[in-house]
């Protein structure tokens, strides 16, 4: 990476190609990014561009794999000479240590949108997907200290670099009004998740609050499911030991995730487990959806420090949410008391198909030591533990998501729609 002195006022920091010498952290890059206030480069179409960044929208520290920073970027190529086609969009650039071998967020995309716009009953998902307009790869040089470490540990020593991409910018959930809004936009989120899932089969593994965004559009308010970083293909999951590379974000991480000896693979129903954390969360600790609640306090889980406590202290109040000695009730401020509705329902479902998998993991253990007798009623080869033999589905969570509050939400995705329709329920769809 070099720094030129622009003739203008400031200076201009120039990428032009995918191997770029560089030797920053993220921090450093920030510094870079903050003293140059223009960026030039090279999209992948041999296009001269160039953002003027804006203020920092988020920033994340001392995590692993990860280091993600969102700065607010506007259009600057007016000063190249030509009209650029993103001078009228509203723009971020996300900057992230990424591992050098997983597959990149907009590898992810592109599948997704090809999918989503080969057939006319897939295009609703674009509404929920994020849009990235250029990406690139800053790569090590090769006498960096990164590299220099690698033959030192071998495959132990992950190999990561910085990647950026130019993206829409989307709107938080804090940006929302009503409760019905944010359940729409969690049911949205639901949907467009199990497609992505269904269809370009792959699974995200880090829904957060953070991740969750909100696109407005025609005068209407779409959850977009961003942040595809730590995604992974379906046939990937079961290929590396996911003890080694834990994903999400630790408060909304599926609680089998933070136990010691948790070895993978990431499942579905884990992600479902994510967006129940998050909707328990964000109806505990917010008043309405831009205002923080000032001194929240629960007394049995704590819930007002789940973003300070460790894997540990998490998976201890997780695991008495999922199999609770006593009624756990949903911990909803007066704004978002419909949500409890679903917060009960759903954590039944969990907490059942917990205590069945228990009861399935004896029966099992009793058929190894006990060779052919089959101890019913548990059919040892039909259980799935991916859905909790059948607690956890995408249609379960679609007969509690659909309505809010007495009221029909918008209902996208056709085998959700199937299936509402199957069982005589009255739906709301586009």
């Amino acid at each position: 990476m070099k720094m030129t002195q622009s003739p203008r006022e400031t200076a201009t920091l120039s990428l032009h190609s995918a191997d770029i010498d560089i030797e920053y952290s993220l921090s450093q890059l920030f510094e870079l990014i903050q003293g140059s206030r223009t960026l030039s480069f090279t999209d992948e179409d041999g296009v001269e561009r160039a953002v003027h960044f804006g203020h920092v929208t988020f920033c994340s520290h001392s995590t692993i794999g990860r280091g993600t920073m969102v700065i607010e970027v506007h259009c600057a190529c007016r000063n190249c000479g030509y009209d650029c086609d993103w001078k009228e969009k509203d723009l971020v650039m996300k900057l992230r240590f990424s591992s050098k071998t997983r597959a990149s967020e907009s590898e992810f995309l592109e599948e997704m949108e090809a999918i989503a716009k080969k057939d006319s009953k897939h295009r609703w998902a674009l509404n929920h997907l994020p849009k990235i307009y250029c990406s690139l790869d800053l790569q090590l040089r090769d006498d960096s200290l990164q590299q220099n470490l690698e033959p030192i540990f071998g495959c132990v020593h992950e190999m990561h670099v910085v990647r950026g991409t130019i993206q829409e910018r989307l709107e938080p959930l804090t940006s929302l009004e009503t409760a019905k809004e944010c359940a729409q936009v969690f049911y949205d989120v639901l949907q467009c998740h199990h497609w992505l899932w269904q269809h370009p089969k792959i699974l995200h593994r880090d829904i957060s609050q953070g991740n969750i965004m909100v696109r407005v559009k025609d005068g209407r308010k779409y959850g977009v499911l961003n942040d595809w970083d730590l995604a992974s293909w379906a046939d990937d999951l079961r290929k590396v030991a996911t003890s080694r590379y834990r994903t999400g974000t630790r408060p909304s991480m599926a609680h089998e995730q933070q136990a010691h000896r948790w070895e993978g693979p990431h499942q579905y129903r884990h992600d479902v487990e994510s967006l129940f954390y998050v909707m328990v969360l964000f109806t505990f600790l917010y008043s309405k959806p831009s205002k923080v609640v000032s001194n929240p306090v629960d007394e049995q889980f704590h819930y007002e420090n789940w973003h300070q406590f460790s894997d540990r202290e998490l998976y201890d109040k997780k695991l008495n949410i999922m199999y609770p000695l006593t009624a756990w009730s949903p911990p909803a401020t007066p704004f978002f008391v419909h949500f409890n509705d679903w917060l009960d329902e759903i954590q039944n479902r969990f907490a059942c198909g917990f205590h069945e998998k228990g009861s399935f993991l004896l029966a099992k253990d009793a058929a190894e030591r006990r060779p052919g007798r089959q101890l019913r009623p548990y059919n040892l080869q039909s259980y799935k533990d991916d859905e909790l033999g059948g607690h956890i589905t995408y249609k379960t969570m679609v007969e509690i998501m659909h309505r809010f509050d007495e009221q029909e939400l918008s209902t996208h995705d056709g085998e959700a729609e199937q299936y509402l329709e199957s069982q005589e329920i009255d739906i709301d769809s586009d």
